[in-house]
């Protein structure tokens, strides 16, 4: 649901999509178990194959670990490294009394997987490394996904760890708000806390419109892979869990939503909503306008079947001060 900030009369605005919208076009086949498209803005699922399967998902688990490092973390705060960080697999190869800040941290985890930076974040949070995961699977329910486990920071196999397609799309396209974890997986490299990092994610390469997000690996995960790309108005996120080709199959669906969906404004900034019979008052009557644009992806098809239901009375009583909520606009596919 989207709220409009108030200016003059302001018509709240909801937006009311169904999860499992019939995709448009010929959806390109792919080499994944599981995938799923969605729209960064809404967080609405365009299309997607087994998405609801739920599978282990390796090193995109740390999608979630930067998350709450980015919002519950102060970017400066100093960890000074134990043997305890240390951790098989990818490494931003941590050493032991070494101090680097959270930042350095997120920026080790995200570009170069390192999964003894993750667990140096969750052994530093408050309570430490059980209380950390705890707050993985607490900010999963806040999220409402409900198919998602956390048990490690970093993803490597465990009994009771997995996401669906879905799930984790829907996890990655809320995180992209937040602007630090957008920023680091935004980049491609970077010398951070005296190491150069390179980007495990090659579409950053490939792709000049790709946006983030991390790749992953185990051998009962598969290839792993959650991306992101925006032709600078609509911006997607791709997830494709056990795809042996990963990389190609991200480029294809690319193409295939930008092909078919684009951004339709179910209302502008300050256009007027709905009239309102005021009785009591000064004036007979009052206006609603919307104080911001309210966009979506949609097919062209789509489009010509939004409807759109007003929740307002028909008349209220003075006084009404400018910026009152006054009714929503329900907007369903």
């Amino acid at each position: 649901m989207i709220f409009l900030r108030k200016t003059a009369f302001i018509l709240l605005f909801a937006v009311l999509l169904t999860a499992n919208v019939r995709a448009e076009g010929n959806v390109p086949s792919v080499s994944a178990a599981a995938w799923a498209v969605c729209d960064v803005t809404s967080g609405r699922i365009l299309a997607g194959g087994n998405a609801d399967q739920v599978l282990p998902m390796a090193s995109t688990t740390k999608i979630m670990t930067a998350l709450i490092a980015c919002e519950e973390y102060r970017a400066d705060t100093e960890i000074t490294i134990t043997p305890e960080c240390y951790a098989e697999g990818s490494s931003m190869y941590l050493r032991d009394g070494e101090t680097v800040s959270v930042e350095e941290l997120v920026y080790g985890l995200m570009l170069m997987s390192g999964n003894d930076a993750a667990r140096a974040l969750a052994l530093n949070y408050e309570g430490g490394y059980d209380a950390f995961v705890a707050r993985m699977n607490e900010r999963a329910d806040e999220l409402g996904l409900e198919d998602t486990s956390f048990v490690t920071p970093n993803g490597l196999d465990a009994d009771g760890h997995h996401t669906t397609a879905r799930e984790l799309a829907r996890l990655a396209a809320y995180a992209l708000s937040n602007e630090t974890f957008r920023k680091v997986v935004s980049t491609t490299r970077a010398t951070v806390a005296g190491r150069s990092m390179y980007n495990h994610n090659k579409l950053l390469t490939f792709c000049d419109d790709c946006t983030g997000v991390k790749t992953g690996y185990t051998k009962k995960a598969g290839r792993c892979l959650v991306s992101s790309f925006s032709d600078g108005i609509n911006e997607i996120v791709i997830v494709t869990l056990n795809a042996p080709d990963d990389w190609r199959d991200h480029m294809k669906l690319r193409d295939w939503a930008f092909e078919n969906y684009s951004a339709h404004t179910l209302i502008g900034q300050g256009e007027t909503a709905v009239t309102i019979d005021v009785m009591g008052g000064d004036a007979d009557r009052m206006t609603t306008v919307a104080e911001a644009k309210a966009e979506v992806l949609l097919s062209e098809q789509e489009a010509a079947r939004v409807n759109c239901e007003i929740l307002a009375p028909h008349f209220t009583y003075a006084p009404v001060r400018a910026g009152d909520p006054c009714g929503e606009l329900v907007y369903s596919l």
